[in-house]
């Protein structure tokens, strides 16, 4: 229930560990599932812990190091992958966040993982924007992300053919960086989406002619 939302709800992290009853659920659920130690054998090591996590909280409400951990590793990959001009690998839930999938009921849909890295808020977004850990700047690997497409796609490769079934998460994530970064007043970030934008557009309106040129033809009549 913590994913998407500031690490602290409620009770300080000192408060949910202590609790030897619910410490283990505590570490769990404030770090997303994702535990940074092994749960605490002793009342020290609990004091510990929470201080730790305590200090996560502060500088990290949001839990956006979820981010920077997975981009460490698989921003490279990511710009290695577009830059050949297929991605091949599995990165674009960290590389490419949107906002959550919902049904008309407004349920979140998705799988786990598309739930863990949503970013369910215009303040998460921003937050995000400004997010910098371990050498990884969010808002820069973003831009670079957005730089990469954009050559892709201006030399002819589709967005199906670069990024596969991810194609339709590439829209919703610039689509949402576009408006987030004008209401914010980032030029930079705003022009490198709104690039990548009416590239997806023409490709889609050349689809769209391509198929009504076919199916108008007279050898697709007959």
């Amino acid at each position: 229930k913590m994913v998407g939302k500031p690490n602290v709800a409620g009770a300080t992290a000192s408060e949910a560990i202590v609790d030897t009853a619910v410490g283990a659920t505590a570490i769990e659920a404030i770090t997303n599932k994702t535990p940074r130690c092994q749960l605490p054998n002793t009342a020290t090591d609990y004091q510990e812990a929470a201080a730790d996590l305590e200090t996560d909280c502060r500088e990290d409400p949001w839990n956006l190091s979820r981010f920077t951990d997975k981009q460490y590793t698989y921003h490279g990959i990511a710009v290695q992958e577009l830059s050949s001009g297929h991605k091949s690998s599995c990165w674009s839930w960290w590389i490419l966040p949107t906002p959550p999938f919902r049904s008309s009921t407004g349920q979140d849909i998705g799988s786990g993982i598309n739930q863990q890295f949503a970013l369910i808020s215009d303040e998460e977004a921003q937050a995000f924007l400004q997010f910098d850990r371990r050498g990884v700047n969010l808002r820069q690997n973003y831009i670079t992300i957005m730089h990469i497409i954009a050559q892709q796609l201006e030399k002819g490769i589709s967005p199906q053919q670069l990024l596969g079934m991810d194609c339709k998460r590439l829209r919703a994530s610039v689509a949402y960086f576009e408006r987030v970064s004008r209401e914010l007043g980032d030029n930079e970030l705003h022009e490198a989406c709104y690039i990548v934008t009416r590239l997806q557009d023409e490709d889609s309106r050349e689809v769209k002619r391509r198929r009504n040129q076919k199916s108008s033809s007279p050898l697709q009549q007959s």
